[in-house]
C-alpha cells in the first residue's frame, strides 16, 4: 500500500507541475505579443516623424508638398495645411493620425 500512495503523490506533483508549467508559457506568449505590437508601433511612429519632418524640410524650402514618397505604398499620407505663413504637417497611415507637427515657418 505505501509504494501506491508515493506513486500517487508524485503523479499528482507531475501533474501540478506541468499546470505552473503552462500558465508561465501562457504568460511568456502574451509578453512577446504584446511586445511585438509595441514595437510594430514604435515603427510607425518612428516612421511617420521621418517622414513630417522630411515634408516640413520640402516645404520649407520649395513650398511644395513633397507627399509620402516612397513610403506611401505602405499606407502612409503626408498633408501639409497652409495659414498665415505657417504650415502644419500631419502624417496619416492608413486614414489614422500618427504624427503632427504645427507652426512650421519659412526661413527668410
Amino acid at each position: 500500500m505505501r509504494g501506491r500512495t508515493g506513486g500517487r503523490v508524485r503523479l499528482l506533483e507531475l501533474i501540478l507541475d506541468l499546470c505552473v508549467f503552462a500558465v508561465c508559457a501562457v504568460v511568456c506568449v502574451l509578453l512577446l505579443v504584446r511586445a511585438q505590437g509595441i514595437s510594430a508601433g514604435s515603427q510607425r511612429l518612428t516612421r511617420a516623424v521621418y517622414l513630417a519632418q522630411s515634408a516640413a524640410e520640402t516645404w520649407k524650402a520649395a513650398g511644395e508638398n513633397p507627399g509620402a514618397g516612397a513610403l506611401a505604398g505602405e499606407g502612409y499620407a503626408v498633408e501639409i495645411e497652409e495659414e498665415d505663413g505657417e504650415a502644419d504637417v500631419t502624417v496619416t497611415w492608413n486614414g489614422e493620425t500618427v504624427y503632427t507637427i504645427e507652426g512650421v515657418r519659412r526661413v527668410g
